[in-house]
C-alpha cells in the first residue's frame, strides 16, 4: 500500500450491535462453560460451545472454542460469529467491543493480536490497493507481561527468534505507511 491510499479505519459501536440477535447472558454463559471445562480438567481443548440461532431462518451461529498450551503456560481463546449474509464462507471471527466513542474496552492487546498482524502484513501485499485489512485482538496483555513479553523468559523457554523478530520488524518498515495513520484519516461507521 503506498503513501498515497488512504486506510479507513472503522469503528463499531454500540448502536451497531443493536441488531444482533443475540443476548449478552448466552455469550457470557458459553464462555463460562468455556472456562468451567478448562478448569475441570476435562480436556486440553474442549469441544465448540455452539450457540443455536434463535430465529429458524436466519444464517449466523456463535461458538467459542478454549484451549491450553502447556509449553507456554498459555490459555488461548477463540470466538466466531457468522452474518445472516448470502456469502455462506463470510463471517467474522470475533465481535469486538468500542464504546459511543469509539474507544476500545482494552487497549493492551495479548500475543494473539500479534499473530494477526504478522499475518496481516504478511499477506497485504496479496491484496489490491485500496484493500482494507483488519488485524483484531482478542485479548489483553497485562497477564503476558511476565511470559511472552519477556524476552528473558522466552529465552529461558527457547521461544526467541531473533530472525522472526528482524522479519517483524522488517515488515512494519516496508508498510509504514500504511500504519501511519492519523486522527483526520480515521472514519467512524
Amino acid at each position: 500500500m503506498s503513501a498515497s491510499q488512504a486506510l479507513t479505519i472503522r469503528l463499531l459501536i454500540r448502536s451497531a450491535l443493536a441488531d444482533i440477535e443475540l443476548e449478552p447472558a448466552r455469550v457470557i454463559q458459553a464462555v463460562e462453560d468455556g472456562y468451567m471445562t478448562l478448569q475441570e480438567g476435562n480436556s486440553g481443548c474442549p469441544t465448540k460451545m455452539v450457540i443455536d440461532r434463535s430465529v429458524a431462518n436466519r444464517d449466523s451461529i456463535a461458538f467459542s472454542i478454549l484451549c491450553f498450551d502447556g509449553r507456554r503456560d498459555l490459555v488461548g481463546y477463540k470466538t466466531s460469529y457468522r452474518h445472516g449474509i448470502d456469502n455462506p464462507d463470510t463471517y467474522d471471527t470475533t465481535i469486538s467491543l468500542y464504546d459511543e466513542h469509539g474507544t476500545p474496552y482494552a487497549l493492551m492487546v495479548g500475543g494473539t493480536a500479534g499473530a494477526a498482524v504478522h499475518e496481516g502484513l504478511r499477506h497485504l501485499q496479496d491484496y489490491p490497493p485500496n484493500t482494507t485489512m483488519v488485524a483484531i485482538g482478542c485479548d489483553t496483555g497485562e497477564k503476558y507481561l511476565d511470559t511472552v513479553f519477556n524476552d528473558t523468559w522466552l529465552q529461558s523457554h527457547q521461544l526467541h527468534s531473533e530472525p522472526v523478530e528482524r522479519q517483524v520488524v522488517g515488515m512494519f518498515e516496508a508498510y509504514r505507511d500504511s500504519h501511519a495513520i492519523s486522527c483526520a484519516e480515521v472514519m467512524v461507521a
